[in-house]
């Protein structure tokens, strides 16, 4: 059974990688203007993120030993 995690890029400037990795989660909020937000959940808080960088674990690692998440290239 693979590991369920998700990363994303965060919107808000971060020290060191602005990636978020060890996500447990995606939260989409709506806002009544029309707008909304996508938050990652972490155990470490939520962080706003690019809704085009969300991407879920795949269970696999490249040959270096990276994670592997969709969208990746």
């Amino acid at each position: 059974m693979r590991e369920i995690k998700f990363r994303g890029y965060s919107v808000k400037e971060l020290i060191g990688s602005q990636w978020v990795c060890d996500g447990y989660g995606v939260a989409k909020v709506d806002y009544t203007d029309g707008t909304k937000s996508f938050h990652l959940l972490t155990p470490y808080g939520d962080y706003h993120v690019e809704e085009d960088s969300i991407g879920q674990y795949t269970g696999l690692k490249d040959m270096t030993g990276r994670e592997i998440f969709e969208g990746d290239i």
